[in-house]
């Protein structure tokens, strides 16, 4: 059943049905087919404007690479984007009138996946037929991986193989790869517009070539795309290195609320930085654990001989290809590690420096301590003797004067012995140090 009047298949899985792409009926022969077809989302583009409200166009702007390295300024529609990737299936053979999954034929995807469409009384397909559709289907770009690519929406770092059809997203380049072209979206952005130019003249410059063994459009275009991402994590590390070993060198030296503080914002872009890398790493790492994706990279070589089966242990090339740009992320990681192991040992050394300052504080502080309670009892004799007292020194010729002197004396004595003492014995008992 179709709205457009051309059966439409759906990927029978699970999370197609969850993700509201449009209820689905069985066929005649088993096959489920969808209520919405690619042709009504072209007319109105209701199916996206549902799911991701006004932020979603129907149009996406882009730079267009060429296989010759030259590039212009499009405006492509998300269908036109879905139809580009199915039309170069690698099953033209059998579907060479299709211009699109939304074009294609009940029988021509039964031919494509190798089950006869002329089956005695429209019996229906077994649970391994349907498993091997679905399997086949599975592979196409869908519009939820379009999302990866359009600016409208938030990605994350990513690198998907589908049928004809690379999905790239690392850092702020998100790109379509091609075996006959490339696809850079947010052409508006600054950084986008000048990766453009430096993909062009890598693009240009490897596509010069003349040798035999030239590489395939779509390695040249992933190779330039990951060296443009550890270019930028490289001139953000080399910009971010010399300003935190200064801080650090000058911590050693000096502490300061000020120099702390910028410890800490410095410490935070660090911490982002390391994220960053991370992402594109485990990016790589997983690419690399697939033989099938690595196998389907080849766009090149499975368009121009779609009846051959590729090997999933054929991709050598393309494995070669991420291992490198593997080591140069995890190169930069380690040097990231240093400099947090840097930045540990300074604050370790701070913490040191604190805690001798805050031990000299408190020596000061129980030394003065002592000197209270001394002068305290001090005061208390000196207080005894402004008592109205009539004692018989008082009345004898210069008797208060010789007094006076006598309590004066007795008291400094006291008070210089007692203060001592007491600090032999905060140092013997180990309230003070030194």
């Amino acid at each position: 059943m179709s709205v457009a009047g051309t059966p439409q298949f759906s990927e029978l899985s699970e999370e197609n049905q969850n993700s509201g792409d449009g209820l689905a009926k069985k066929s005649p022969n088993g096959l489920e087919m969808t209520k919405t077809s690619f042709a009504s989302e072209k007319d109105t583009g209701a199916s996206w404007m549902s799911s991701t409200g006004s932020r979603a166009t129907t149009h996406l702007e882009c730079f267009e690479f060429f296989v010759d390295g030259n590039r212009k300024l499009r405006s492509i529609s998300r269908l036109e984007l879905l139809r580009r990737a199915r039309e170069a299936s690698a099953d033209q053979q059998v579907v060479a009138d299709v211009t699109g999954l939304s074009g294609m034929s009940e029988a021509a995807v039964l031919a494509a996946v190798g089950i006869d469409a002329q089956r005695p009384g429209e019996e229906p397909l077994g649970k391994k037929e349907r498993k091997r559709i679905r399997r086949y289907l599975k592979g196409f770009l869908q519009p939820r991986d379009i999302r990866q690519v359009d600016p409208a929406f938030d990605a994350k770092p990513a690198i998907w193989v589908r049928r004809n059809v690379i999905v790239f997203s690392l850092e702020h380049l998100r790109a379509l790869i091609f075996a006959d072209g490339l696809l850079l979206f947010n052409p508006s952005e600054q950084r986008v517009q000048a990766a453009a130019e430096s993909l062009e003249k890598r693009l240009t410059l490897s596509i010069r070539n003349e040798d035999a063994d030239q590489e395939p459009f779509e390695f040249c275009a992933l190779d330039a795309l990951l060296s443009l991402v550890h270019e930028y994590i490289e001139s953000d590390l080399s910009d971010f290195e010399p300003s935190m070993y200064t801080l650090l060198n000058e911590l050693t030296h000096k502490l300061s609320a000020k120099r702390l503080e910028r410890l800490r914002v410095l410490k935070q872009d660090l911490m982002a930085l390391v994220t960053r890398m991370d992402g594109v790493r485990d990016v790589l790492q997983a690419l690399l654990e697939e033989d099938e994706d690595m196998s389907r990279m080849y766009l090149t070589d499975i368009a121009r001989h779609p009846s051959v089966t590729r090997s999933p242990l054929d991709h050598e090339d393309v494995e070669q290809l991420l291992e490198s740009h593997l080591y140069q992320i995890e190169d930069a990681l380690r040097r990231t590690d240093l400099l947090a192991a840097a930045v540990d040992h300074t604050e370790d050394l701070v913490n040191i420096q604190l805690g001798t300052l805050r031990n000299r504080l408190l020596m000061v502080d129980v030394t003065l301590n002592i000197m209270e309670a001394v002068f305290t009892a001090v005061g208390f004799l000196t207080g005894l003797f402004t008592m109205n007292l009539q004692a018989p020194f008082f009345k004898l010729d210069n008797g208060g004067t010789r007094w006076f002197i006598v309590v004066v004396v007795l008291n400094s004595s006291f008070a210089i012995v007692a203060v001592f003492l007491l600090i032999q014995w905060a140092r013997r008992a180990r309230y003070l140090n030194g």
